[in-house]
């Protein structure tokens, strides 16, 4: 594996993911399974720059709940992740547990 260009952000957050606090320096495990990665905050499809100002680390869960949603800060991006959590939420509950429960 190649070093990010971009490690100094990782840093400057601490390898913690900026939407849930998780933390991805436990132990190799807990890292491996985060598969931290780096977000823009604003998408870049909407507008939102590739410069350290515009990204955070986030974990895989959260990256892919946020997706490109328009968003302008962090605190935003967290209210768009809940919302999408517990719209998937609903629909493990729906699809997948009624499935086992049969």
């Amino acid at each position: 594996m190649k070093p990010d260009p971009r490690q100094h952000i990782y840093k400057r957050d601490n390898f913690t993911c900026q939407y849930c606090g998780w933390n991805g320096t436990t132990n190799f495990e807990q890292w491996l399974r985060g598969c931290l990665s780096l977000d823009h905050v604003v998408p870049v499809k909407h507008g939102g720059k590739d410069e350290d100002a515009n990204l955070v680390v986030a974990c895989q869960v959260c990256n892919k709940l946020k997706g490109q949603e328009k968003c302008s800060s962090v605190e935003e991006g967290k209210e768009i992740i809940a919302r999408k959590r517990a719209e998937s939420e609903r629909w493990f509950e729906k699809y997948v547990l009624k499935k086992l429960e049969k």
